[in-house]
């Protein structure tokens, strides 16, 4: 009888220590296998014009806490920053790490509902880099600073440059620019030293421009009497060839190019100027036309003028570039 007690005891203390174990194993293996919660970390912009980091906020199904890594110098540029998401339950879940890429500015401007910005141009300083977002512009934009700037989603009219005549942006200056989905409206005019309307004019010297970026925009200028109607026109200045009694300065130079690309074109306003025609010479004016440019993918047809390469008394043909296609422009020395 003692035997089969004491057979008993060794069975049940067996059947335990096999359940203890087990458990013991089930736990570790909990424990060790966390899930990782999948997490996007989010900020207002791309840009920000602070000595610290802008607010990050986190789209996650998990509960927890996002913030910016510790011990992060934030510079002028473009840069990436480290941040880190703490579930509250560390126990089920992984601590995930990540980096979001921004530009730090000297100026970003978000605009307001019913406010117009024009007269920040006044407060532009040479040196500086400027990003304008969903901001109206009510009149022109026109600069001879020479600044980086940016604008995002921001929506232009004309107005009156001066001898220029009526135009959305004049600028000479610059040293980058990129205009992203914006929209050109109102009537264009000639002016004392152009003949015809611009919506874009880019008329660049005393200055070495990096790129210009012109994407995912909507042209819709018109013509005022006697004006032809033209989206863009880029040109630089005071080179070789170019001699004009209206430009003083040194020669401007476009390092890295244009990109015209996904833009919308009216029937109002579907044409794109490259280089000058002659100026202090019967000659073509080359040397205006100094620079690549890529015009691709737009939504509608446009019309490229290489006016650089006509010499007096010749008109530049008006080149089709179709929806959707893509063609390459400027930098020629001569008439293919």
């Amino acid at each position: 009888m003692k035997s089969l007690v004491k057979s008993s005891k060794t069975i049940l203390l067996s059947v335990f220590a096999i359940l203890f174990v087990a458990a013991s194993v089930f736990l570790l293996s909990a424990c060790g296998e966390k899930t990782t919660p999948s997490v996007e970390a989010k900020v207002l912009s791309y840009y920000f014009d602070e000595s610290t980091l802008p607010t990050i906020s986190v789209v996650t199904d998990v509960d927890g806490d996002i913030a910016w890594d510790s011990d992060q110098t934030v510079e002028a540029g473009v840069k990436s920053y480290n941040w880190t998401f703490t579930p509250k339950n560390t126990d089920a879940y992984e601590v995930v790490k990540g980096s979001i890429e921004l530009k730090n500015v000297d100026k970003y401007v978000s605009g307001q509902q019913d406010q117009t910005y024009e007269s920040e141009i006044a407060l532009w300083e040479d040196g500086k880099t400027y990003v304008y977002e969903n901001c109206n512009f009510a009149s022109s934009v026109s600069s001879t600073k020479k600044v980086d700037l940016t604008f995002i989603n921001c929506t232009f009219n004309t107005s009156n440059t001066g001898a220029g005549g009526d135009k959305c942006i004049y600028l000479t200056s610059f040293t980058n620019l990129v205009v992203e989905g914006c929209t050109f409206g109102g009537e264009t005019t000639e002016g004392t030293l152009s003949t015809a309307g611009y919506a874009l004019d880019l008329n660049i010297y005393s200055t070495e421009v990096d790129k210009i970026v012109i994407k995912n925009n909507k042209f819709n200028t018109t013509a005022g009497a006697n004006a032809d109607s033209v989206a863009i026109s880029i040109k630089v200045r005071l080179g070789e060839t170019d001699k004009p009694t209206d430009v003083t300065g040194t020669e401007g130079s476009i390092l890295n190019g244009v990109e015209i690309s996904r833009n919308d074109f009216a029937d109002t306003c579907n044409t794109i100027y490259i280089g000058s025609g002659p100026k202090g010479s019967a000659n073509a004016n080359i040397s205006t036309g100094a620079f690549n440019v890529s015009v691709s993918g737009n939504t509608t047809d446009v019309y490229v003028l290489e006016r650089y390469l006509y010499p007096e008394g010749e008109t530049a043909p008006r080149q089709l570039v179709g929806a959707n296609s893509t063609a390459s422009f400027g930098n020629k020395t001569s008439i293919e």
